[in-house]
């Protein structure tokens, strides 16, 4: 029984199903490295890097598989295991047959003294990161969605078409890597997935240092980054930027080894060796699955294939196509999912090129805004930000990174501007979200081109570099970034990672609502369908839960939701225009704004009269803006609006086109109280096609019926909602958790600063 629970011992699990996933990666990899070649002149790598380069392109193939299984509703732990074990069995097989054994270039060489000045440095922070992923996953990322999904996934088996949620249309290639180890391990060993990413990438950088010739350079590099506290907390949790990161660089030490190959007869060096330029096109097309910033990771090896070939009497096009192909091959079945879920391949983005009802263009601009200006960060804070303060930023990665301006000096080293130009390319989506964690993918290149810049004057000043390093090491430590520093940083508790504190005890204290979301596994049906006010742990509850702003649906009933709630008057729909005119027979009726407003255009019912009797409710309203949620202008339900859902210019418009003509004399328009600035007019169109124009309205204050949250539970009902859940501090709650009868539904549970309601 004691062996049965140290077999069963969470931090075990976790450990094995990494390690099994980078094993099955690296084999996979091996197999596609064998079949590429290993001699010197067709594949050019040291010994460390043929297994570098294996577990980066194998880890690659493994995520295209997952998805595959998964999307072929094979997503079982059995299968992954089953999966996993007929690799590594190949890859050993194919190995053991071989005829001849894999040839290396010559290992490059590596001061022994700086391998074990950078091991001393990296030794404490290698168990700092280890004892925070295979601790509880606590992450904000982690648990609200990414693991969410993951969960899900390994819990129906498959890939549902999942609307409500634009964080489940993401490219998701690390998450296939990590449904894999989760099949395992559970949440800690998704988490402890990404850190061995991190680890490569260290490796990966000390490695290109020592190629090149500069090893110092490398192993400096390799611990500035490794030690940034951003880095280390991203790494080791179940987000996806570090992971991405040392894809990146990877893509970057491919096409190097590739741009500057020395050929069989040592002629001049020659850029020829299309086998590297697979493995390139192989982690670009990674980069890019794993998150919608990494295809500039496609673009920069584009790039550098044209550049390094311009000149030569060799054809572009091959390696181009060659590239451009095997990316696509990891990036489009997420575009293809995408456009199948949703009609937009890249969503939640460019909705106004490819329409659908999945997410509103107002909610994609809001949000391309917010991320943009992180709580009010400006640029010329950024600097200070990023490297030190961090909290509006959520992470820092060291004041010595102050000095990332000198690594433009590397202009002017041969071997230092490739790395260089890799380091711009990927600081370009950069300006697009500019939390600190969006700078790794750019990391390593800084890193690199600074200790570069550093280490050049080493023969000079030799304590140089290893004075930087120690700063930075003392600077980073854990404990000394709480005094100077407001980013969020690891504390070391193996009581938390050994479980000795019980596991629930910690996610209680770090993830909101988790002691509501185990309520609801305890005790909701299978078919329950939550609707969730405030942030939600997707990945530790086992129903259904849509969030209030991840989908057009969410964001409709969140705008239904608070239009009841006294904190939110101009929501309410109290606001009532009626334009009467004389009585006139018309074909179609057109209702048009005529000024540009901040405010959505919003409607909550129209109604057409004639002569003082009102003509019956009608749903031939319709407008080109999110037409699918026209009819709620004109269902009877005040409670159910039509927003145009961007921002309202002059000209737009709803109209409808009447069965046969009717004469109209009214048309009374109830909005939201906020639509008061919104000023509108008619044109009328007669059966001979003649124009009718009416300006002036009534306005009017129109009190909210009796019932009227009653009528908002109802809408929520008829939307499939079972249930609601709301976190405490948001305007509502107090309300909601003392007469929950007026909205239609009935308290059954409150945890932790969370209630739950079911509706009637």
């Amino acid at each position: 029984m004691a062996l049965l629970d140290i077999l069963n011992h969470p931090v075990l699990r976790a450990a094995v199903g990494a390690v099994f996933t980078g094993a099955v990666g690296t084999a996979l990899g091996r197999l596609m490295l064998a079949r590429l070649g290993g001699s010197v002149t067709r594949l050019p790598l040291t010994h460390l890097e043929f297994w570098y380069f294996s577990f980066l392109t194998g880890s690659a193939a493994l995520s295209l598989l997952v998805f595959l299984l998964t999307a072929a509703h094979l997503a079982f732990t059995g299968v992954f295991v089953l999966t996993g074990v007929a690799m590594i069995a190949l890859a050993s097989l194919a190995s053991a047959r071989s005829r001849r054994p894999l040839q290396h270039s010559p290992t490059f060489a590596i001061p022994w003294l700086w391998l074990v000045f950078g091991g001393v440095l990296a030794a404490p922070f290698i168990e700092l990161y280890l004892g925070h992923a295979l601790g509880p996953e606590y992450s904000y990322d982690g648990t609200t969605y990414h693991l969410g999904f993951v969960a899900r996934y390994l819990r129906e088996h498959h890939l549902p078409a999942i609307t409500e949620n634009f964080y489940a249309n993401f490219p998701q290639g690390l998450e296939m890597l990590y449904l894999f180890a989760f099949s395992i391990g559970q949440h800690s060993a998704a988490a402890m997935t990404q850190l061995l990413f991190w680890f490569a990438a260290a490796l990966g950088v000390a490695g290109y240092g020592a190629r090149i010739g500069r090893p110092q350079a490398g192993i400096g590099a390799a611990v500035l980054m490794f030690l940034a506290p951003v880095a280390g907390w991203d790494a080791s949790t179940a987000y996806v930027d570090a992971g991405q990161a040392s894809v990146c660089f990877g893509l970057f030490y491919a096409l190097e080894i590739w741009r500057v190959a020395e050929p069989e007869n040592g002629e001049k060096p020659e850029p020829r060796n299309d086998h590297l330029l697979v493995i390139a096109g192989i982690l670009a097309g990674f980069a890019a699955a794993i998150k919608y910033p990494g295809l500039i990771a496609v673009a920069y090896a584009l790039a550098v294939v044209i550049f390094t070939l311009r000149k030569r009497p060799v054809s572009i096009l091959r390696p181009f196509v060659l590239v451009t192909l095997l990316a696509c091959v990891l990036v489009v079945p997420w575009l293809v999912k995408n456009a199948m879920v949703t009609g937009n391949p890249v969503t939640p983005f460019a909705n106004r090129i490819f329409p659908n009802h999945a997410i509103h263009i107002s909610f994609e601009e809001t949000y391309l805004a917010r991320l943009r200006h992180w709580n009010g960060v400006t640029w010329p804070e950024v600097p200070w930000e990023v490297t030190i303060v961090g909290g509006r930023l959520q992470g820092m990665v060291g004041p010595v990174f102050l000095l990332a301006p000198l690594a433009l000096l590397c202009f002017g080293d041969p071997l230092g501007r490739p790395a260089l130009f890799a380091l711009l390319c990927f600081l370009l989506p950069y300006p697009g979200n500019i939390g600190t964690r969006f700078l790794l993918p750019a990391l390593p290149f800084l890193s690199l081109t600074l200790s570069m810049v550093v280490a050049r004057w080493l023969p000079r000043f030799p304590p140089l570099l290893i004075l930087a390093l120690l700063v930075h090491f003392a600077t980073t430590q854990p404990w000394i970034v709480r005094k100077y520093s407001q980013a969020e940083t690891i504390r070391r508790n193996w009581k938390e990672t050994l479980r000795i504190r019980p596991e629930a005890d910690t996610l209680r204290q770090h993830v909101g609502g988790y002691g509501i979301a185990q309520y609801i596994n305890q005790n909701l049906p299978p078919n329950a369908r939550v609707y969730e006010i405030g942030e939600f742990p997707l990945a530790y509850v086992a129903r259904r839960v849509d969030g209030y702003y991840e989908s057009a649906l969410g964001e409709r009933l969140y705008y239904v939701f608070f239009s009841g709630v006294d904190a939110f008057p101009d929501w309410a729909p109290t606001l009532r225009r009626v334009f009467h005119f004389p009585a006139t027979r018309l074909q179609r009726i057109r209702l048009e704004t005529t000024a540009a407003s901040d405010i959505v255009w919003a409607l909550s019912e129209l109604r057409l009269s004639s002569n003082g009797l009102r003509l019956p409710a009608s749903a031939c309203w319709r407008s080109p803006y999110f037409n699918s949620d026209s009819r709620f202008a004109s269902d009877g339900s005040l409670a159910t609006s039509w927003h145009a859902w961007q921002p309202t210019v002059p000209g737009m418009f709803v109209e409808c086109t009447l069965p046969g003509a009717l004469e109209i004399s009214d048309l009374e328009i109830d909005a939201p109280a906020e639509q008061k600035n919104i000023p509108l007019m008619i044109r009328g169109e007669d059966a001979a096609g003649r124009l009718s124009v009416f300006v002036d309205a009534n306005e009017q204050n129109a009190p909210l019926p009796v019932g009227y949250r009653a009528l908002i539970g109802k809408e929520f009902k008829d939307q499939g909602y079972t249930h609601l859940t709301m976190r405490q501090g948001i305007p509502g709650y107090e309300d909601l958790r003392r007469n929950p009868q007026e909205w239609g539904m009935h308290l059954l549970a409150e945890r932790d600063g969370y209630l739950l309601c079911a509706f009637d």
